[in-house]
């Protein structure tokens, strides 16, 4: 298969987002690999995300070498290698529209709350514009259409 223009764009989307999850954006980066499902399906797009997951956890490895947790680590490995063993088998054995369905239906249940929010968030502030906006007018500050002029130029 040679890739072509919108798997290269697709693919720098997700890339991008998969930095920004990196970058303090925790969360967002789920949605990387169903995106990149869809256009080269899902086991390819996990081949394609998973080199890019190592390569920027190496990179945070070696940033924050100083503050690192033997303790931490010893629990986390168990269960990282019960979901590797878990994922091979499933992904060998389940068909391919079958994880795209799965991965589109995860991905919507745990970002729709985020998106709702930043949603939420951005009404807020427009209403809250607004009614200043709206109290200044009242005032006389504002005309409808902007601010008085002051007959200077």
């Amino acid at each position: 298969m040679q890739p072509d223009a919108l798997f290269y764009a697709v693919a720098t989307v997700a890339v991008v987002i998969l930095g920004l999850s990196k970058g303090g954006f925790a969360g967002v980066g789920m949605i990387s690999t169903p995106l990149l499902a869809l256009v080269i399906g899902p086991i390819a797009a996990a081949g394609v995300i998973f080199p890019i997951l190592i390569v920027q956890d190496l990179i945070a490895v070696a940033m924050y070498r100083r503050t690192f947790s033997w303790q931490i680590l010893a629990t986390m490995i168990p269960g990282a290698a019960l979901g590797v063993c878990l994922a091979y088998s499933l992904a060998s054995s389940v068909p391919g529209w079958a994880l795209v369905v799965f991965l589109v239906g995860f991905t919507t249940w745990m970002v729709a709350p985020a998106v709702g929010s930043a949603v939420a968030v951005v009404a807020c502030c427009g209403a809250a514009r607004r009614w200043a906006r709206k109290q200044e007018s009242r005032r006389g500050d504002l005309l409808p259409w902007g601010r008085k002029d002051s007959g200077r130029r």
